[in-house]
């Protein structure tokens, strides 16, 4: 921004592939500026999520894998989603919350697999978990 801004407007928006999205107008957008971002690498997420209490090798690098891996299956058209900085950070804040010798399948269930309503993208992505965390859900 600007150091003399005195108002600043940040807008985002989903790409157009995404179900619900209400698309700027053509006279809408005409007035903005601004650039498109690439899927976040597993650096970039790995910054800007809280890791507090939550194993390097066997879970954060691992899930930082799969959410490549899943967005390399959404560019390939296998699945419809990909999943975001959001859905990492929901992962960290439920995995913490979990308790027992189950927690990382349970967090990866509940919040990975949930995300996939369609049973065969479900049993991709479960299937690549299974491969990335050598766990059985």
């Amino acid at each position: 921004l600007d150091a003399d801004a005195k108002l600043s407007i940040i807008w985002t928006i989903n790409p157009v592939t995404y179900a619900g999205v209400n698309s700027m107008t053509e006279a809408l957008r005409s007035r903005f500026i601004g650039m498109a971002w690439n899927y976040p690498t597993s650096a970039d997420i790995g910054k800007v999520i809280d890791w507090t209490d939550i194993e390097e090798a066997t879970v954060k690098e691992p899930l930082l894998t799969l959410a490549q891996d899943v967005y390399a299956l959404k560019l390939k058209g296998e699945v419809d989603y990909a999943l975001s900085i959001r859905d990492v950070a929901q992962f960290a804040d439920h995995y913490r919350t979990i308790e027992g010798t189950k927690k990382l399948a349970t967090a990866l269930s509940e919040v990975v697999l949930i995300k996939f309503a369609e049973p065969s993208e479900r049993e991709l992505v479960r299937l690549r978990i299974n491969d990335t965390f050598n766990l059985n859900i």
